[in-house]
């Protein structure tokens, strides 16, 4: 299981949560990687953050002048990606050390997929509250920085402005098929930060209704009901969850929550 894996990575402003992102990758039981990084163009201090790993022949700093975007950033590191398999991971986010191990072996064994996610802890920083959730096994969406694809000349439409991750999976690699696979255990936590700068959240105060109904119509009329479903557990269902304060659920896999501990101030 020799497999190299490119981990993409787009930062900005994430002077909190680089360096904790960084080491649940290093921390990664699967050795065979490269860690490939966009700064775009930061005005904390990321960038200098980033400046310390250059040593690491493993990670790979590219600097932008100008902010290129997450999904237009994640296209230009596509293109300098050596693996065999693509990793995403968002600037914030937090990965178990198990991770590229479970997925790496999935793919190799199981050739019919283009891809594999896992089930994702989501973590609400200004309630110190998480909630665990759980993706259908055969689907066309994984969470995203959960997922894991075969490295086929994939790109992301920076033109889709609402859901640009769900539509890459759907529409570029599954094309409107069952081809991604999604691991029934937690080896993801997604923060949701104090200051809402995260993509998804901008996303949803930036788009309008009209940008929703766009995306909603380049998909399949079979599959609408579907992919509402999934914005609605993706952003409101979560948000309820902590509004209602409601108890979490016991988890059977608790080695999977207790690596994360040290990162996570929990209620």
């Amino acid at each position: 299981m020799n497999t190299k894996v490119s981990i993409l990575i787009c930062t900005y402003n994430c002077e909190k949560y680089i360096k904790n992102t960084i080491q649940t990758i290093l921390d990664q039981t699967y050795k065979n990687w490269e860690l490939l990084i966009l700064d775009n163009n930061s005005k904390d201090s990321t960038k200098n953050i980033l400046s310390k790993y250059k040593k690491n022949k493993k990670i790979k700093l590219f600097f932008s002048k100008n902010n290129k975007g997450a999904y237009s950033g994640l296209n230009y590191l596509i293109k300098k990606a050596k693996g065999k398999y693509i990793a995403i991971q968002d600037h914030d986010d937090l990965w178990h050390p198990n991770k590229l191990k479970v997925q790496v072996k999935f793919l190799n064994e199981n050739k019919k997929y283009i891809g594999c996610g896992t089930n994702q802890i989501t973590y609400y920083e200004k309630e110190k509250k998480i909630y665990f959730g759980s993706v259908k096994k055969d689907n066309f969406f994984a969470c995203h920085t959960t997922l894991m694809f075969r490295n086929n000349n994939f790109y992301y439409n920076p033109n889709i402005s609402f859901e640009t991750d769900l539509y890459f999976m759907k529409k570029i690699i599954c094309k409107d098929e069952l081809k991604i696979y999604n691991i029934n255990k937690f080896y993801s936590v997604h923060i949701i930060r104090k200051d809402q700068n995260n993509l998804t959240i901008k996303t949803i105060k930036e788009n309008s209704l009209i940008e929703i109904i766009k995306i909603i119509k380049i998909n399949n009329r079979s599959n609408i009901k579907y992919f509402l479903k999934i914005i609605f557990i993706k952003y409101f269902y979560k948000i309820y969850k902590i509004i209602e304060n409601k108890k979490i659920k016991k988890i059977k896999n608790k080695n999977k929550i207790n690596y994360f501990k040290k990162y996570l101030k929990v209620d």
